[in-house]
């Protein structure tokens, strides 16, 4: 009887283990020492420095347009300009998507950077407790993803662009390597044209830079690190993990932020191309540009992306002499709840450009022709962050307060014999602080 009882009970004892076994299966290992690792090489081996976002490619390309506009304004368009004029025309095209590409890589690197600080700086905090969440490693999987995925499409978009990069034509209408410019353009109208000459030939030089990299290579390192991403989360939602970490992982979890802040900046520093490329073998430039003055900046300073555009010309041409086809300002979208979220520009040769974040909502201030603006007020909280503006023009048409007000505005307008030419400023998914640009009336 007890041997029937202890069969018995041997034969429930293993039954209870086998019943868990199949409910809850081996545990799993998550090894985060190796997870650091991983991560610490996609911010040792990744060249940040090389990644093209050149946010300013959208406002200088402009001079493409600018210069085709001057050379069909000559009045003979023989066929050789015609030839040189179609050039412009489709290079300008691929400008056009190339510099939309370049704009995402910027915002999708600069939301890469900012999340893996925020999610390693939460992995800090939660690997003294050894509670770890999918969450966490979903977010930085995510922001991989999207970057690397946005490098992809920029780099098909520059190898397909070889055809339309005029020092890689073979045939004559090579335009780039004529540079009897006086013979393009009307003597009155030559130094213009001379000045937007250099500003192509700046942008040639930086496309044919953009060739040069390896992008292939930065976007598949990002693509597989966010495979691997993808394939911890999934062992981390389930049940029975078995963590692996060393006691020292959270030291080396504050040296590795660090080492993403460094990044960050090398990545924001990059992207001052224009500067490098600049031909400074030309004074045109400065014959063109009158004196621009800054009034003082309101808001804060701690935000890192800057921006600088001008109402009465395009943002290549900052203050040059507007002629006929000079295209003007149509427009402005303010997005703005709490805040002020964004700022969109738009010219009437349908260029657009936008700073700030998707937040808000947005309220178009249509511009007639002739008609600029005259003062802004700027609304802030305590901390100085921008809640709300006004602009009012020379027509006396104003846009009302715009996002959250309060009863000490700051006005921002041009001194006496002066006219406001547009905004500079800081912004992140807000607008951080703004103040105008300014010049001397010419009479």
């Amino acid at each position: 009887m007890c041997e029937e009882k202890f069969c018995l009970g041997f034969s429930l004892f293993f039954i209870l283990i086998a019943i868990n076994f199949f409910q809850w299966g081996p545990s799993v290992e998550v090894d985060f020492d190796e997870i650091l690792r991983n991560t610490e090489d996609i911010f040792t081996n990744v060249q940040y420095d090389d990644l093209p976002a050149y946010s300013e490619l959208i406002e200088n390309r402009i001079a493409v347009t600018k210069l085709a506009n001057l050379l069909s304004s000559n009045i003979v368009l023989d066929n050789y300009k015609k030839t040189i004029y179609d050039d412009l025309i489709r290079f300008d095209s691929y400008l056009n998507l190339l510099s939309k590409d370049l704009e995402t890589i910027y915002e999708k690197g600069n939301e890469f950077f900012l999340t893996f600080v925020k999610s390693v700086s939460e992995w800090e905090k939660v690997s003294k407790m050894d509670k770890y969440s999918p969450v966490l490693f979903n977010a930085m999987r995510n922001v991989s993803r999207d970057l690397s995925m946005t490098i992809y499409i920029a780099q098909i978009r520059v190898a397909v662009s070889g055809i339309y990069v005029p020092s890689n034509k073979s045939d004559s209408s090579q335009w780039l390597n004529y540079l009897e410019i006086d013979l393009w353009c009307d003597i009155s109208i030559i130094k213009e044209c001379k000045y937007e000459f250099s500003r192509v030939k700046n942008i040639v030089n930086i496309v044919t830079y953009i060739n040069e990299i390896n992008l292939d290579n930065i976007s598949s390192q990002i693509w597989r690190y966010s495979n691997y991403l993808d394939f911890i989360t999934k062992k981390l939602e389930k049940d029975n993990i078995m963590i692996k970490s060393n006691f020292r992982i959270s030291n080396k979890l504050g040296s590795l932020i660090n080492k993403i802040k460094s990044n960050h900046n090398i990545f924001l520093k990059s992207q001052d191309v224009f500067s490098k490329f600049n031909d400074n073998s030309s004074d045109t430039a400065k014959n063109v540009e009158p004196k621009i003055f800054k009034s003082e900046f309101i808001g804060e300073n701690e935000c890192r992306a800057e921006f600088m555009t001008y109402f009465n010309s395009p943002p290549v041409i900052q203050g040059a002499p507007k002629t006929q086809s000079s295209p003007s300002l149509r427009s402005i979208i303010i997005g703005a709840d709490m805040y002020v979220d964004s700022l969109t520009f738009e010219w009437t040769d349908d260029i657009s450009i936008k700073y700030g974040g998707n937040g808000g909502r947005l309220s178009e201030f249509k511009l007639e022709e002739g008609e600029v603006v005259m003062w802004a007020n700027i609304y802030e909280y305590t901390g100085g962050k921008i809640c709300g503006l006004e602009f009012r023009t020379n027509k006396w048409k104003t846009t009302g307060i715009l996002g959250w007000s309060n009863n000490f505005p700051t006005a921002l307008e041009a001194p006496r014999g002066y006219e406001i030419v547009g905004f500079y400023g800081s912004f992140d998914k807000h607008i951080c602080g703004i103040g105008i640009l300014y010049s001397k009336i010419e009479i």
